[in-house]
């Protein structure tokens, strides 16, 4: 089976690129780049260096585990203590140093969320995207739809799997989703891929978690699937759903997370 929205190191080998069936003018996409590049060229400059953070956090996380473990010693916090206060010192100064680079970051994200330039910017860049969006003619009802891309590699065998040794091995991504013609399609600024409606086999539950990194809905929804968010800001998924299809007389399938099931079977019309 091959996942339908894969992606790898070797960006030229994603499966949904069989199935494009219309795309955005060139010019309009190499505009919306070059602005977004602007933007993000931007950020980075009145943002701290997310790899900072990073290293921040997991630092952050050692040093915690480390005190703790003080604490819940068998041998007692003050024998634990007085035959390793140097590193306790340590690991307590590690957790105040970490909290202060959170705190430096959030100010700093804080501001470049008011920063005018950087507004401009973003205005500039949704105008672009409605620009994408007019010349591919979207349809007004489509539906924006969490879609899970998996992280893939071909093994030497030629099978297809499902990466499992980066930190991200998935990201969900907000597509338009909407029936046209008998297809099921799915859209973001630059192309529209389409498959028959009859591709879709079947859908299953998924009882096991997944960790998607971003929110792309409001809190209510958050709080509504009982979703939680680990140490990491990785959003923990269960269950998830597989949709199988059968397309070219292959077999693919992709997921979706729990909480846009629902929504995409009243749009198929789905009801087994």
């Amino acid at each position: 089976m091959k996942y339908l929205f894969n992606f790898s190191k070797k960006n030229d080998n994603q499966n949904f690129n069989k199935f494009v069936i219309k795309e955005a003018d060139k010019e309009l996409i190499e505009k919306h780049d070059k602005i977004f590049d602007e933007g993000e060229s931007l950020s980075k400059e009145k943002t701290m260096n997310p790899i900072v953070e990073t290293i921040s956090l997991i630092v952050f996380l050692c040093a915690l585990f480390i005190v703790v473990s003080f604490f819940a010693s068998k041998k007692g916090f003050r024998f634990t203590y007085e035959n390793n206060t140097i590193l306790f010192y340590v690991s307590v100064g590690i957790m105040g140093v970490s909290g202060i680079i959170t705190f430096i970051s959030k100010i700093l994200k804080w501001r470049a969320s008011k920063d005018p330039e950087l507004e401009h910017l973003v205005f500039r860049e949704n105008e672009s995207a409605r620009e994408l969006e007019y010349d591919l003619n979207i349809k007004e009802d489509a539906i924006n739809m969490d879609i899970i891309f998996a992280s893939t590699k071909t093994d030497k065998q030629g099978i297809e799997k499902i990466t499992n040794t980066s930190l991200i091995n998935f990201v969900n991504m907000e597509l338009k989703v909407f029936i046209e013609e008998d297809k099921l399609c799915f859209a973001d600024i630059e192309k529209i891929i389409g498959i028959p409606l009859d591709s879709i086999k079947s859908i299953e539950e998924v009882n096991k978690t997944i960790a998607l990194p971003a929110w792309n809905k409001d809190e209510e929804t958050l709080k509504k699937y009982k979703l939680k968010i680990n140490g990491y800001n990785m959003i923990m998924i269960k269950p998830y759903y597989q949709v199988n299809l059968l397309l070219d007389n292959e077999d693919y399938y992709f997921y979706l997370p729990s909480y846009e099931i629902d929504v995409f079977k009243e749009l198929i019309g789905y009801n087994k």
